[in-house]
């Protein structure tokens, strides 16, 4: 038989700098950050949690900068993200685009990024 009592908690958000303070003609700012935390409460019945609940926490934050540029022929962005969970040390992964419009609704995008995800909590603690 499985028990499975556990709870997850999250909060996000997001902030168009450029639009609350008016100047994304500009440039434009966006920050965001997000928080979860779950609670895993099995009874040892499918997480390796017999000792009690599992406490696990992921957080990260994020900024990202747009400028148009030449009549808005060329976009440049470039952001950063880091995130950290609980049993992983945080880690920091860059993202950089160019958008340069051909013709209207065409489009050729290069962009250079990097990517990962932590294990998921049944990859670490499933019983």
């Amino acid at each position: 038989m499985f028990l499975d009592k556990s709870d997850l908690y999250a909060a996000e958000g997001q902030l168009n700098f450029s639009d609350a303070l008016h100047f994304s003609d500009k440039l434009e700012v966006m920050v965001g950050a997000g928080w979860k935390q779950w609670v895993m409460n099995s009874k040892g019945t499918i997480f390796a949690d017999t000792a009690g609940a599992i406490k696990i926490s992921e957080s990260g934050a994020y900024i990202q900068l747009k400028k148009k540029l030449l009549n808005d022929v060329l976009a440049l962005t470039a952001s950063g993200r880091y995130d950290k969970q609980t049993n992983y040390n945080g880690k920091f992964t860059p993202r950089i685009t160019a958008v340069i419009r051909v013709v209207r609704d065409n489009n050729i995008r290069l962009s250079y990024q990097t990517a990962y995800r932590f294990p998921t909590n049944q990859n670490q603690y499933i019983n």
